[in-house]
């Protein structure tokens, strides 16, 4: 059976957002409750084991992705999040979007003063 969303159109090309998309393969899989509890807590353990360039190159994918879907509905941000970068975590709303983003400056703003 095909996949009900392979005739829609892309928002992002596959190779837009590598940091972001390693970052959710890796930490916000399907298991990530399991592992993490939240979304909060995947985003600080990847900065633990990640270097300084990754987490500022996983800022600025994070901050491209909610400017470039700001103008939509969030229905559909969530569908983009969820489908496009194969998401575990379901994002309830814009808030928890720019909270992850406010939790990956401050875990830079903690390197930065190492």
């Amino acid at each position: 059976m095909p996949d009900k969303h392979q005739n829609r159109k892309r928002t992002f090309r596959e190779t837009d957002l590598k940091t972001l998309r390693a970052f959710v393969d890796g930490y916000l899989h399907q298991d990530f409750l399991e592992e993490y509890k939240t979304a909060a807590e995947a985003v600080n353990a990847y900065c633990q084991e990640a270097s300084r360039k990754e987490i500022v190159d996983l800022q600025k994918d994070l901050n491209r992705f909610i400017d470039a879907t700001r103008a939509l509905d969030f229905r559909e941000v969530k569908e983009l999040f969820v489908r496009e970068l194969r998401s575990g975590w379901v994002p309830p709303g814009s808030a928890a979007l720019d909270h992850l983003s406010q939790v990956v400056r401050d875990n830079l703003a903690d390197r930065n003063r190492r």
